[in-house]
């Protein structure tokens, strides 16, 4: 075979071999080990729900501080309500955003993180209604801010923040 040849088979084998071993690297790994991709994808995911959980944490902390000011009637004002549910929001916006990347990558976790995922998702889209139903109610009723609807909302908030901080309470371990 002439050098020509040779050269040629050389390179119609590099391109018929060389996809095949590009995606078994790119698989996961036999054994249970994971590759480094999905490892760090692990870890991405494992920080975004310790993050999800800073932020359950705090909502649920904002929501009782709220509902407590039903007991204190004096302490109920608009522009406080207004205050805290803006900040709720706030911590509602980063969750989603959180939860959309988590939802992302939810097939190439580990199952133990995926089922993290699946349990959070609908608490905090609960989370998410809860708070706009309270800022809807807020701004349609500025001047009866004593109904109870309006501690209920709070009460709503503060429980599904709450789903979420036991959901995501071993996150990043």
């Amino acid at each position: 075979m002439d050098s020509l040849r040779l050269r040629n088979l050389v390179g119609y084998l590099v391109i018929l071999v060389l996809p095949a071993v590009t995606l078994a690297a790119t698989q996961p790994r036999s054994g249970g080990v994971p590759s480094t991709r999905e490892s760090n994808l692990s870890k991405e995911a494992g920080g975004l729900l310790n993050q999800m959980h800073m932020n359950a944490y705090r909502v649920e902390n904002s929501a009782d501080h709220l509902a407590s000011y039903f007991s204190e009637p004096e302490l109920i004002a608009w522009e406080t309500d207004s205050g805290v549910l803006y900040r709720l929001s706030h911590r509602d916006d980063d969750m989603d955003r959180i939860l959309s990347r988590l939802q992302s990558m939810q097939r190439m976790l580990p199952p133990d993180q995926q089922a993290e995922i699946k349990k959070i998702a609908p608490a905090v889209v609960e989370l998410t209604d809860c708070t706009q139903a309270a800022i809807q109610f807020l701004n349609l009723h500025q001047l009866n801010l004593f109904l109870p609807q309006n501690e209920g909302y709070s009460r709503d908030i503060y429980n599904e923040a709450s789903r979420v901080v036991a959901a995501t309470a071993n996150a990043g371990q």
